[in-house]
Parts: structure tokens; sequence; C-alpha cells
């Protein structure tokens, strides 16, 4: 394997991860914005306490990405970050609004506390969103440099068509049912249903979503579809899904979880192979966007070196405030 596409793998790898992790965080603050009736309060509570001690930790996968992109593949990411800067500046406009909501909205005495309380759930759902109408835009292939240098398409058009939409929603979907389905191991009581009825409807959009996504996506997906590996990848997503409904409707939420991740995990590699040999179609491939090889060598280095100290310490932190049942895979009871 060349080195360049190793460093492709990990980038994709660290996205996935943060998806598990930090994209819980942002469904959680999205239940907060649609929480109403007698459990309102509760679930508030709930989502506040599930996500307080870890939310900060889990961006350091975004930043992981983020270095292995613009590092390994400079090219690549000075394109987006010209072509794509409005939805981008948003998305990051989120992540800065949504962290300071949350911290300020958790102090009683505050007047501004309901305010602080609608940004974060609001910036909760909108990131999302962007990000996804980000990811979209890469793969439509709407994107046209002249040259590879003169940047030709325009600012707004390639990213308000309707297919980056669809992955913002697709994106949000996902990122809703991990939380749902999160929670549903957190509660306590009445709440486990509460939130187990919200993680079935969030499953079925995100089939309905996913299935959007595959219909309108460009050809170069509907070239490599056909293909053997991503036909066995597809229904083992749908599988995936399926046994995760059913451990939903039989309350197994442990192995619920377990599945739901793997759903996601199945669902994102899926789009990332497809995209593959792409980072921004058509023009930008992995090996025309990269770096030299001596960086690719001195980053995936670094990070298998930072990985030693990260992984570990995550876990502690995990372990300390969620216990050993965060680590587990089937329920026991």
């Amino acid at each position: 394997m060349q080195i360049e596409n190793l460093s492709a793998i990990v980038m994709a790898l660290t996205f996935i991860a943060y998806s598990l992790l930090g994209g819980a965080d942002f469904g959680g603050g999205v239940w907060d914005l649609l929480a109403f009736g007698r459990h309102k309060e509760a679930s508030r509570q709930l989502i506040a306490h599930a996500i307080g001690p870890i939310w900060e930790a889990n961006h350091v996968w975004l930043i992981a990405f983020i270095v292995f992109f613009f590092t390994c593949f400079p090219t690549a990411f000075a394109a987006i970050s010209i072509a794509l800067h409005v939805p981008l500046a948003l998305a990051a406009l989120g992540i800065v609004l949504r962290g300071a909501s949350f911290t300020f909205r958790s102090f009683p005495d505050d007047p501004m506390q309901n305010h602080w309380g609608l940004i974060f759930s609001v910036a909760s759902a909108v990131t999302p969103i962007f990000f996804g109408v980000v990811i979209g835009t890469t793969i439509s292939g709407n994107l046209v440099w002249l040259d590879s240098k003169i940047y030709a398409s325009g600012y707004f058009l390639p990213w308000l068509s309707i297919f980056p939409w669809i992955m913002g929603c697709f994106i949000l979907s996902l990122f809703t049912y991990l939380a749902a389905v999160y929670l549903c191991v957190e509660a306590e009581g009445e709440l486990k249903d509460y939130f187990r009825i919200r993680a079935v409807l969030t499953l079925l959009a995100v089939l309905i979503l996913g299935s959007a996504v595959l219909l309108k996506a460009p050809a170069h997906f509907s070239q490599k579809l056909s293909e053997p590996q991503s036909i066995v990848t597809f229904f083992g997503a749908i599988a995936l899904s399926v046994c995760a409904l059913i451990t939903l409707l039989k309350r197994k939420f442990v192995l619920a979880r377990t599945l739901s991740a793997s759903m996601a995990i199945t669902a994102l590699g899926m789009l990332a192979y497809l995209q593959a040999p792409y980072l921004i179609a058509p023009q930008f491939t992995i090996l025309s966007s990269a770096a030299p090889p001596s960086t690719h060598r001195m980053v995936l280095s670094i990070g298998a070196a930072g990985a030693l100290l990260l992984i570990p310490s995550l876990f502690y932190l995990l372990l300390t405030f969620k216990g050993r049942k965060a680590f587990s895979l089937f329920d026991y009871s």
C-alpha cells in the first residue's frame, strides 16, 4: 500500500471516531432542542450529565482529522478552504457557539440561561448539517478549478445544490440516532422508553436519507456501487440496522449501542471507499494532492506515538466518568 493511501485511511478513521463520539454529542444537543412534555427537564438534565464530562475531549478526533488533512494533503485542503469557506465558517461558528453556550447555560443565576440553552441546541443541530454539506459538495463534482489553480464554480451555488443538503441531513440524522441509542443506555426508568422511541424513529430517517444519498450520488459513486465489496458492505449496513432495530424493540440497549456504532462505522466507511481515490471529485485525488512521502512518514509516526498517549487517556476518562458500562458490548441482564 502506498503511504499516501495509508494517510487517507487514517484520516477517514479519525472522522469516523469523531462521528461516533463527538457526533453523538451534537445529537444530544438536538434532543435537547426537541425535548418536550413531562420528560422535558429530566431528559435535558440527562443529556447534560451524559455529555458534560467528555464533550471537549471528543473534539480531539476532529483536530487530528484537520492536522492530517492540511499536512498530508495540502493542495486539497487549500482548495476546500477556498471553495467552501462559507459552510466551513458556519460549521466553525456553530462549534464555538455550542461550546460557549453549553458552559454559560450551567450558571443558574444567569438571566440569559434559557437563551444560552437555545443557542446550544440550535448550534448542535446546525453544525452537523454543514459538516454534511461540505462532505456532499466534495463528493458531488460541483467544484471546478481551471488548471487546478483558479477556482471557477462560485462560493455558493456548488453547495446550495440538492445533494450536499441530502448529505447534511443524513449526517444530522446519523448523529441524532447515535445520541438517542447512547442515551437509552444512560437513562433510567421511563426515560429509557422516551429515548427508545426517538431512536427507532431516527433510525428510519437514517435509512431513508442514506438511500437518498446513494440514489442522488454522482457517477463515480454509481460505478463503484456495483462492485462486490460495495454490495456486501451495503447489505452489511442494512443488516446491522435491522439488528439494531430489533434490539431496541427488545430493550437490549447495550447491544443496540454496539450494533448502531457498527452500522455507523460501516456506512461512513462505505462513503469513504466510494469517494476514493478522490478527495475532491473530480480533480483532486489522494495521490495528486499528497505531500512528499517523507511528510507522510513523519506525520504517521507522530500520530502513532500520540495515539499511545491519547487512546489510554480517553479510555481512563470514560472509565472515570462513565464506568465499565461505557465499554460493554452486550447486555448481561
